[in-house]
């Protein structure tokens, strides 16, 4: 019974966080925190998912378990953000990685 109750919650709180930051999107407000001020770098490839494991494993993470179609890292020393996408891309996968830099891993 404790397991049921601990999935249900576990599944009600990812719902909730789904719908309130409502993360796919593209016309949904936020509130972007005041001034940041940081070197962006955006790579664009035809390769994106080994790009993007390239830069996660070169930044001691261990790559992606599932397939992207774009991500977002900082260096180590949090001045430059780099953003991987593909060749042609749309304002709403590049804005979505531009959030990442500005707010984290905000979903």
């Amino acid at each position: 019974m404790k397991k049921l109750i601990l999935i249900t919650a576990l599944i009600g709180n990812l719902s909730y966080a789904q719908s309130f930051y409502d993360w796919d999107n593209p016309s949904k407000k936020f509130d972007v925190g005041g001034t940041h001020n940081f070197q962006l770098k955006v790579v664009a490839t035809d390769s994106v998912q080994q790009v993007c494991d390239i830069e996660s494993k070169n930044r001691g993470h261990g790559g992606f378990g599932y397939t992207v179609n774009s991500c977002a890292f900082w260096n180590k020393d949090m001045t430059e953000c780099t953003i991987v996408t593909p060749r042609r891309t749309s304002m709403h996968l590049l804005g979505h990685e531009l959030l990442h830099c500005i707010k984290g891993n905000w979903h």
